[in-house]
């Protein structure tokens, strides 16, 4: 009798548990953004006060990953950034702009700026300001090697834009990357 008890109360269970599952496809519009876990780093990314920073090392070479959020596609994605002189953080709003709105005070923003100067610090290893997500592929990544010998650390910030291939994650497309000392 127990048997049969128990029998019925799997049965049960197991439709209960089929019965619940969900469609996970994604719906939402495609985008790039820079990606929150990199495997390429030592130093992982964190995401603080609305963009993604992480440490290179100075004399190395690494890269920067950018993700596809959406299904993979059967063509190459080509991915626009761009070097930035300054960016800013909105502090009540916890978000970053590239202009600061009109009638902001200097104690409701942080100014973050690039310091690493092109060619003497650092250089891309594509030569320009695209990266690509290859067919049937969700990552792309921005490489950089890099050179410090300032004696102190340095920092380049990056903004990942609009492309005529793919829109941009609002959230999630600047990036500060700071070269070690």
């Amino acid at each position: 009798m127990n048997k049969i008890y128990l029998i019925l109360l799997a049965g049960i269970m197991s439709c209960l548990v089929l019965s619940c599952e969900k469609d996970l496809t994604y719906t939402g519009k495609d985008v790039v953004e820079f990606s929150p876990y990199n495997v390429e780093y030592a130093n992982q990314q964190e995401f603080e006060d609305g963009y993604f920073t992480s440490d290179m090392d100075s004399e190395t070479t690494d890269s920067i990953q950018v993700s596809l959020v959406g299904p993979q596609r059967n063509k190459d994605i080509v991915i626009n950034f761009e070097i930035v002189d300054k960016f800013y953080l909105l502090i009540n709003e916890a978000k970053i702009v590239l202009t600061l709105p009109e009638g902001i005070t200097s104690n409701e923003y942080e100014e973050y700026t690039t310091t690493a100067v092109k060619d003497d610090n650092y250089t891309l290893l594509n030569n320009d300001l695209t990266t690509t997500i290859k067919k049937n592929n969700s990552f792309g990544h921005i490489g950089f090697k890099t050179k410090n010998t300032t004696g102190s650390n340095l920092y380049i910030l990056i903004v990942l834009k609009k492309s005529s291939d793919i829109d941009v994650n609002e959230n999630y497309k600047f990036y500060r990357l700071k070269i070690e000392d």
